[in-house]
């Protein structure tokens, strides 16, 4: 009985130590797994949302705010002759112009509006329940902080050109970013640095 009594206790610490061995490596899998899951939803310049997850999140808030019949307005944000600036001041410079945007966007808007890095030197934000007028006046106050990022050793001021867009009933992601995007382009043929 003492014999199968010393079995039995050893048998449970071998099987315990394996549990735990299995629970780490569950865990540390876990781990591997949401910092795989952040990578490829987050863009590693800015630490914003890139835009793989841009598409699911703005995607799912279009889809709460027509459920809510709520108001959503989207903003389309681009560097201006930022091609110029990354050929005179490098690329180091440049991306260093990317995060100060990123950064101004994330300090001046609040902590619901969806923020992503849309590609290269444009950026994308969804502003939940606001008016187009509201969305224009937010646009203009990101417009100015990023002018007064610019260091006065640039002889190239930081500017944006903002385009804005109001969701439409029954608009789609692709759509609502299309006529953003159309605005901003518009913004661009109307001297840059400034919001349509």
């Amino acid at each position: 009985a003492d014999r199968s009594h010393t079995f039995c206790k050893n048998l449970l610490i071998v099987l315990s130590e394996r549990v735990r061995s299995d629970n780490e490596f569950i865990a540390s899998s876990l781990g591997v797994l949401r910092q795989a899951e952040h990578n490829a939803h987050t863009d590693a310049l800015t630490g914003l949302g890139n835009r793989h997850w841009m598409q699911i999140m703005f995607e799912r808030e279009i889809t709460r705010a027509q459920h809510a019949d709520k108001t959503l307005c989207l903003m389309m944000i681009d560097v201006d002759n930022f091609k110029a600036f990354n050929d005179q001041y490098g690329h180091i410079a440049g991306d260093r112009v990317l995060v100060a945007v990123g950064e101004a966007l994330r300090e001046y808007l609040r902590p619901t509006d969806l923020i992503a890095r849309f590609g290269g030197d444009e950026f994308a934000v969804l502003l939940p329940e606001l008016t187009l007028e509201q969305a224009e006046q937010t646009a203009q106050r990101i417009r100015e902080q990023v002018t007064g990022l610019s260091p006065p050793s640039l002889s190239t001021a930081i500017t944006i050109s903002v385009g804005v867009a109001k969701h439409a009933t029954g608009e789609n992601t692709t759509a609502l970013v299309h006529r953003a995007d159309a605005a901003m382009y518009e913004a661009k043929e109307q001297g840059r640095n400034r919001v349509v």
